[in-house]
């Protein structure tokens, strides 16, 4: 008796070791798969849940159309009710787990990329003042504008070919000289949110769409960022003045594939220009061609980037 009691004690340590190693991997790596009602560790099957919970579960509003995976959150260890955290999509969507890669479908096919939306940001997210705040400015109508302006200073300050300082010297054929602090204020001062763009990017972002931008723009684009925010929805990827590429340049569109790893398919362009749209249409994109937040927002829709919300008991 003595020495089975000697023997067990030798083995209390490595016991206690292995429960807490199996506890954390249930944990980390494990979960309830509320539709077979069985605890799963890395896809293996352990041991059901009471009846009754599985049943709370399965008359759910959230998982009577989709499955759910449930996964133990670590806070629970130390709640006696041992409360779990659910994450449900519906079918067809993807969900990181902290482990994994789980799919959202009875069958447990291999994950495609989601597709990807790419902004525009000038005329699309956000309003544009060149074509009246900056015609004021000179105390000049739009067409003389464009007459009197030199033809290559903007698109080389867009890829990044000038300084702001050069831009300033180029900008007017002629040379003269005006208020380049003025006319960065007068633009500064009026980039805005287009009408019901930033309610639908926040839709967006809360069906977990995946967002990036690509933009003609210069070094400006941190003015609008610093006011804006836009990288709270999408991030600044691809920016002109970076790449010294512009759209409709078929290059560019190229270039934000492979850095993107997706296929052509795999990237719809939301742009408000007719050109930059058939250039990434040529390349094998799908594209919308912006006109107001209610169409692109209906465009959206049909194509599946809208789903509407998960109702929520």
């Amino acid at each position: 008796m003595q020495e089975r009691w000697r023997r067990n004690a030798r083995l209390f340590p490595s016991n206690i070791a292995l429960s807490i190693v199996l506890v954390v991997f249930l944990c980390c790596a494990g979960g309830v798969n509320c539709w077979t009602g069985r605890i799963e560790v890395g896809g293996l099957s352990l041991f059901p849940l009471p009846r009754t919970t599985l049943n709370k579960l399965r008359e759910s509003p959230r998982t009577k159309h989709a499955t759910a995976f449930l996964s133990v959150c670590p806070s629970s260890l130390f709640n006696r009710q041992r409360q779990l955290a659910v994450a449900v999509k519906p079918k067809g969507v993807w969900s990181r787990s902290k482990s994994a890669l789980h799919h959202i479908s009875m069958g447990q096919q291999e994950p495609e990329k989601q597709p990807t939306l790419i902004w525009d940001v000038m005329s699309t997210l956000v309003y544009d003042p060149f074509f009246v705040e900056v015609p004021e400015f000179f105390g000049m109508p739009l067409k003389q504008l464009y007459k009197e302006k030199d033809p290559d200073a903007w698109t080389d300050f867009e890829k990044g070919l000038c300084s702001e300082e050069d831009l300033f010297k180029r900008f007017f054929r002629d040379g003269r000289e005006f208020d380049g602090e003025g006319l960065l204020q007068k633009v500064n001062d009026r980039y805005e949110w287009l009408p019901g763009m930033e309610e639908l990017m926040t839709e967006l972002c809360a069906e977990g769409r995946n967002m990036h931008i690509l933009s003609n723009y210069p070094v400006w684009w941190n003015n609008i960022e610093g006011k804006l925010q836009l990288s709270r929805f999408a991030k600044w990827s691809f920016v002109s003045c970076d790449m010294g590429l512009r759209k409709p340049d078929p290059a560019i569109f190229k270039s934000v594939q492979a850095s993107l790893a997706l296929d052509s398919a795999q990237c719809l362009l939301v742009d408000d220009s007719a050109a930059n749209v058939d250039g990434a249409r040529a390349q094998g994109w799908d594209a919308i061609l912006f006109t107001d937040a209610q169409d692109c927002r209906e465009q959206l829709r049909q194509r599946g980037f809208l789903c509407g919300p998960i109702q929520t008991e």
